[in-house]
């Protein structure tokens, strides 16, 4: 079987790929716990090496160290064999109401996080031969205590009948992490090397998502307060998806966005 060294294996998207990887049993995995920071870092010698982890915009602190340099440092232990997957992000492309990007559309991020991804691609392409960078938008699935987002705050917010601030201008593709999992799976079995954008097809704003989340889940529409974006998240990136993405996913917006509130948060 072949070796697979996977970096951010207890984020939001590590943690649910592994546990797929672990039921269909075809690899020999090994999760890189260490700082990927740190010059002592050690993958060994895998087949295949899966970066996930990554400092989020949400977060504090040197987003290029964690993400680009990092990069260039996994990179530089991989030999010719190594097939490195590189998680990147729709954020590598410029804001644009109008502007629909494909996988081979020009780079103009507008944001150090984006930035930080984009540098990242081009140096993994450069230094490595067997290269896939997989790029995906606003990702939702299930809960994570490690990593908060848009739906868990929803979550959060509404089954305590809270009132909540809803963009109604930032536009994404909400894509479910289960739908990603398997994606990288099939990469990894038939070795598909190249670009791709993993995003569902459904591009809708922040809003539109969360009035379907509050139908599907019978949550009260009413809290949702439609209001314009703030601070530094980009309001429309349409980054078309690869249609063999569109062809391996399997879970509609609807199925994906239905929570069973009692049984996994205690909501009433």
């Amino acid at each position: 079987m072949k070796r697979v060294a996977i970096t951010g294996a207890h984020g939001f998207l590590g943690k649910r790929l592994v546990k797929r990887l672990s039921k269909i049993k075809e690899f020999n995995v090994d999760i890189l716990t260490q700082d990927i920071t740190d010059p002592t870092l050690c993958i060994g010698d895998p087949d295949i090496l899966i970066h996930l982890a990554a400092k989020h915009p949400s977060n504090m602190g040197n987003i290029l160290k964690v993400n680009y340099e990092a990069t260039k440092s996994l990179a530089e232990l991989c030999s010719d064999k190594t097939h490195f997957i590189f998680l990147s992000t729709d954020y590598v492309f410029k804001e644009d109401s109008e502007k629909q990007y494909s996988e081979n559309s020009k780079k103009e991020p507008e944001t150090e996080y984006g930035t930080s991804k984009s540098l990242a691609e081009e140096h993994l392409k450069e230094a490595l031969g067997k290269v896939t960078i997989i790029r995906t938008s606003m990702l939702y699935g299930y809960y994570n205590e490690r990593r908060d987002n848009f739906i868990q705050f929803l979550i959060k917010e509404l089954c305590s009948n809270k009132k909540i601030d809803v963009f109604t201008d930032v536009f994404s593709r909400p894509t479910h992490v289960d739908d990603l999992s398997d994606f990288i799976i099939g990469i990894m079995r038939n070795e598909k090397i190249g670009t791709f954008h993993a995003a569902s097809q459904n591009y809708l704003s922040r809003f539109e998502i969360a009035q379907r989340f509050c139908q599907i889940n019978d949550l009260n529409e009413e809290l949702l307060i439609p209001v314009k974006r703030g601070g530094f998240m980009p309001r429309n990136i349409n980054m078309k998806p690869s249609d063999n993405f569109i062809e391996s996913s399997t879970i509609s917006l609807e199925n994906g966005l239905k929570y069973n509130l009692k049984r996994e948060f205690g909501a009433v």
